[in-house]
């Protein structure tokens, strides 16, 4: 497991967050913000990122999508993405912001079990 601070507002520093990794374990990602993963495919080490950040873009028009999404946001708005090697999944959270509707994009609590790769 390892953590950055946001992409947004912070600093993140992969190889910091990275120095003590086991080459031979997966490694899951936690970032705020899921258009990093752009970055963390590209850099190789991680196998999952966990973020959430866009809430979905609270309304989604059908065959049109979110209206509305934040920086750092708007590639990966919700939902499970494979990029390169790596899976990241976007959860659209409980919370609301700015305007407190949601409209085809229902609030989420993720359950996610982590298994052994059986192939290896």
């Amino acid at each position: 497991m390892a953590g950055l601070e946001s992409a947004w507002a912070g600093h993140p520093d992969m190889n910091s967050a990275l120095r003590d990794r086991r080459r031979d374990v997966p490694t899951v990602l936690l970032i705020h913000e899921p258009d990093y993963a752009d970055t963390s495919a590209a850099d190789g080490r991680i196998s999952l990122q966990l973020s959430g950040h866009s809430h979905g873009g609270h309304v989604r028009l059908p065959l049109i999508g979110a209206l509305e999404l934040p920086n750092w946001g708007r590639r990966y708005d919700h939902g499970l993405y494979q990029l390169r090697d790596m899976l990241l999944y976007t959860n659209r959270g409980i919370g609301l912001v700015d305007i407190p509707v949601r409209f085809n994009c229902t609030p989420e609590v993720t359950e996610i079990t982590l298994r052994p790769n059986e192939s290896a």
